[in-house]
């Protein structure tokens, strides 16, 4: 059991305390987000980065992605539905406070630790933390054993990670892990060095070079249950819907044909002088669905310390479908866009449909809805035309298979329409509100235009 006088609750502390210091800030100020990416806004950053234990030095006119620290609480808090995004003045995207954030804040310091890291393991999608785009880079793949490796360390004793003279495979490890090694030592896992030399040499901020990794007490307790019961890939909501698990279920077994069981012997031969034997690392295969996730973690602690969670589990909670109006602002520029209000049963496709009639453009090309706002992300919604063709499993339905009610939108949900792959017509759509009142249209009706459409084929 860990000493609660121990300085590795005081690292959980601190991280708490962090992360409630960001809260605050947005229970207390107008925060406002960046147009394009819809992230924390300069000011805001840097008043925020100066009330955090671990501080990011950068200048006052940096973006997001350089504050680390602020960049992991941005999308804990979303992922874990204590904050969201919500329509401001004049259109403006803005975060606030949620309902669910008022029961985090009855769980002790402990369970509120859980709670972000339960967030962080399960409902938040990692491609979105991630600071470059090196798709070889594999966070949630590697993660399970560099915390096997953490597991069979010393605490407090420092680990060297980079070698100068040859490239050793605990460097290939944790370079892998790129920001993520950063993410962990703000959880309180470990203390880590970053290799300034290499830093220099790559001349990138976007990278974070492992030099050192000094593991915690609290890191060793928690590498060795997370390896042993809660596989990352299995309960990554993310991960398991872009391999094709449709639901999504944390703690599932993986199925054999998962990126992750298909590469693990891979990774293993790869790293076979520091795993000789797996001896802690959880296979895939166990059936752990419906386990609370801080379950195997309570013995760690003294009684009635850790023993609640926010219920339900989010990424066990079942949608609940919303009935009614949907009004949608479907926005080629600021001066060219359509309101469509169409019946919460009309599908994708139906919006596909009323879009193309709106803009008088042909439908002669294949489109997709990328819910995450990001084009070509892996959350796309193709059309039916790509069902048994070109789309590779993402786990999610064809557009005409999904009706509004059960598409996860709320007013202020952005996302994007992508019309024909080759000249990659991009449309914004925000749901500007939903109407539970009123008659719901028959078929979708054009309510309001602005600006005249742009020819389909200009030449």
């Amino acid at each position: 059991m860990l000493n609660a006088q121990s300085l590795e609750i005081e690292r959980m502390t601190l991280f708490v305390r962090d992360f409630q210091t960001f809260i605050d800030y947005v229970r207390t100020h107008p925060v406002t987000l960046t147009k394009a990416k819809e992230q924390l806004m300069k000011k805001d950053l840097h008043t925020l980065n100066q009330h955090m234990h671990y501080t990011s030095d950068t200048s006052e006119h940096a973006q997001q992605q350089s504050y680390p620290l602020l960049h992991l609480f941005y999308h804990l808090a979303l992922a874990g539905s204590l904050l969201e995004k919500s329509i401001g003045e004049r259109g403006s995207r803005i975060l606030r406070p949620t309902e669910r954030l008022a029961l985090y804040e009855q769980l002790t310091e402990t369970e509120k630790y859980f709670f972000l890291l339960e967030t962080f393991w399960i409902d938040t999608h990692w491609d979105e933390l991630r600071m470059t785009s090196h798709e070889e880079d594999k966070p949630v793949y590697t993660t399970p054993f560099a915390l096997e490796f953490i597991s069979r360390q010393q605490a407090r004793q420092k680990v060297q990670i980079v070698r100068r003279n040859y490239i050793c495979e605990l460097d290939i490890l944790f370079s892998s892990l790129n920001y993520f090694a950063l993410y962990f030592a703000y959880f309180g896992f470990w203390d880590v060095t970053q290799d300034q030399e290499e830093m220099k040499r790559r001349g990138s901020k976007r990278v974070f070079q492992v030099e050192t990794v000094t593991p915690t007490a609290l890191g060793i307790a928690l590498s060795s249950i997370l390896c042993k019961e809660r596989l990352l890939p299995a309960w990554n909501v993310a991960n398991r819907r872009e391999n094709g698990d449709g639901t999504g279920l944390p703690g599932a077994p993986l199925a054999d044909g998962h990126e992750y069981m298909e590469g693990r012997e891979y990774f293993r031969s790869s790293l076979s002088s520091l795993f000789k034997e797996i001896e802690h690392m959880d296979d895939g295969k166990q059936n752990r669905s419906g386990e609370a996730f801080f379950k195997p973690f309570m013995s760690l602690f003294s009684h009635g310390e850790l023993q609640n969670t926010l219920s339900p589990v989010k990424g066990l909670e079942p949608k609940v479908p919303m009935d009614g109006v949907y009004t949608v602002k479907v926005s080629l520029t600021g001066r060219v866009w359509r309101k469509i209000s169409l019946s919460s049963k009309h599908t994708l496709d139906d919006l596909h449909l009323a879009i193309q009639q709106a803009f008088e453009f042909s439908n002669d090309h294949l489109y997709s809805f990328f819910m995450d706002n990001k084009p070509w992300s892996k959350q796309r919604i193709p059309s039916p035309q790509e069902e048994g063709e070109t789309f590779l499993a993402s786990g999610g339905p064809f557009a005409h298979q999904l009706q509004l009610r059960d598409a996860d939108l709320y007013e202020g949900k952005a996302f994007l329409y992508l019309f024909d792959y080759g000249d990659e017509w991009l449309f914004k759509v925000v749901v500007e509100s939903i109407d539970t009142e009123s008659v719901v249209p028959l078929r979708p009706i054009v309510v309001e235009t602005k600006g005249a459409a742009p020819e389909q084929y200009g030449w």
